[in-house]
C-alpha cells in the first residue's frame, strides 16, 4: 500500500466481524480458536468468561471430547487472546509505507499542512482497517486481570508509536533549516504519544459511527481531523527564530521559508 494523496482522509476498507478470516481447511485446533473468537464477538456483553469449551466445540462442529484433549476453557481463552492480538504480517504499517510517508512530509512541493496532515490521516484510515484495533477494543477491559493480554496490547501500541516517532524525527531533521523543536515544551516522545492517541481515538470513533446510526447533534469526525490535530500539536512544539505567533501565522511563515530556501 502507499499513503493517500497529501491531505487525504480516504476511507480504508473496514472488516469489523473478526480479526482475520479462516481458511477452509483449518486443523481442529485452529477451528476451535476461530469458533472461540466468533463466540466472544457474538456475545452482546462481550464477556470473556462466557467463552466456554462446550459451546465453542459445538460452534466449530468438533466433538467436545476431542476439544477437551486440546484445551481447557481457560487455556482456550488464553489462546483466543493471543490469536486476536497477534501481530500479523500486514497489520502494522510496514517499512516501505513509513518511508513513503516520510518522503511525503519532507516534500517541499507539497504544502506543509497537507503533507503532515495527509500522513496522519493515512494512519487513521490504516488503523480503522487494522484487525489489532478491533481486538484491542474488544479485549482491553480484560487487560487488568490478564497479564498476557496487557503484554500483547502494549507490544502492539509500542510498534505503532515507534513508526510514528520515525516520521516525526524525519520532519524535524529535514526541516532543521526552517524551524527547531522546543523540547522543553514537548519532546519527540511526547508528540509521538499524542499523535498515537489521536490516531487510535479517531479510528475507534469513526468505526463506531460506521456501526451505529448517527446521533442527532453528534457529528461524525471529519476524515481530515486527525491531520489537522497533529499539525496543530506540531506547531506548539516548534519555534521559528524567536517569534511566538499562532498556528496559522506559523504555517504561512513555514511555507514562505520552505520555498525561499529551496530556491537556493
Amino acid at each position: 500500500m502507499t499513503p493517500p494523496p497529501a491531505g487525504g482522509g480516504g476511507e480504508a476498507p473496514v472488516d469489523r466481524v473478526r480479526s482475520s478470516e479462516p481458511s477452509e481447511d483449518l486443523d481442529v485446533e485452529a477451528r476451535l480458536i476461530y469458533a472461540a473468537e466468533e463466540e466472544f464477538l457474538s456475545d452482546a456483553n462481550g464477556l470473556l468468561d462466557r467463552v466456554v469449551l462446550a459451546r465453542v466445540a459445538e460452534r466449530a462442529n468438533v466433538p467436545e471430547r476431542t476439544a477437551r484433549r486440546l484445551f481447557s476453557s481457560v487455556e482456550l481463552r488464553e489462546r483466543l487472546i493471543e490469536h486476536m492480538l497477534h501481530i500479523r504480517e500486514g497489520v502494522d504499517v510496514g517499512p516501505d509505507e513509513v518511508a513513503a510517508m516520510a518522503s511525503l512530509v519532507i516534500d517541499r512541493d507539497v504544502p506543509f499542512e497537507e503533507s503532515v496532515g495527509g500522513a496522519v490521516n493515512y494512519l487513521v484510515d490504516h488503523a480503522m482497517a487494522n484487525p489489532g484495533l478491533k481486538a484491542v477494543a474488544a479485549l482491553w477491559p480484560f487487560a487488568a486481570g490478564n497479564p498476557r493480554a496487557a503484554e500483547l496490547m502494549h507490544e502492539m501500541y509500542a510498534r505503532w508509536r515507534k513508526e510514528i516517532q520515525a516520521i516525526v524525527n524525519d520532519v524535524l531533521v529535514q526541516h532543521a533549516d526552517v524551524f527547531r523543536p522546543r523540547t522543553n515544551w514537548m519532546t519527540v516522545d511526547d508528540l509521538s504519544a499524542a499523535v498515537l492517541a489521536i490516531v487510535d481515538g479517531l479510528a475507534i470513533q469513526r468505526v463506531l459511527f460506521d456501526l451505529v446510526p448517527e446521533t442527532p447533534g453528534v457529528p461524525r469526525p471529519q476524515p481530515d481531523l486527525g491531520g489537522r490535530m497533529a499539525v496543530t500539536l506540531l506547531l506548539t512544539m516548534i519555534q521559528i527564530d524567536d517569534d511566538d505567533r499562532g498556528p496559522r501565522e506559523r504555517l504561512e511563515e513555514i511555507e514562505r521559508r520552505r520555498h525561499d530556501r529551496a530556491d537556493f
